[in-house]
């Protein structure tokens, strides 16, 4: 697992998202686009791209058009 969203959601956790949620800023979304590249990051809007923030300072925003990216809202985190 990448570092950008610990403590916050270790390796174990279980991730329960919503496939048809509206998403606003500041929502924790699981993310997906290219070939396999994903994440879990902070969703914020910005005219026609995403931007895809960690919690942590050292990871660099992730900004993508909204077209080439799938994005689902996370609404349960079960900690292992």
């Amino acid at each position: 697992m990448a570092e950008g969203m610990r403590p916050f959601i270790n390796p174990r956790d279980r991730v329960m998202i919503a496939r048809r949620a509206q998403l606003k800023d500041g929502d924790l979304v699981a993310a997906h686009w290219g070939r396999g590249d994903g994440a879990i990051r902070i969703y914020r809007r910005v005219d026609d791209k995403v931007q895809l923030w960690s919690i942590s300072p050292s990871v660099e925003p992730v900004t993508l058009s909204a077209r080439m990216i799938q994005l689902y809202k996370v609404v349960l985190i079960r900690k292992a």
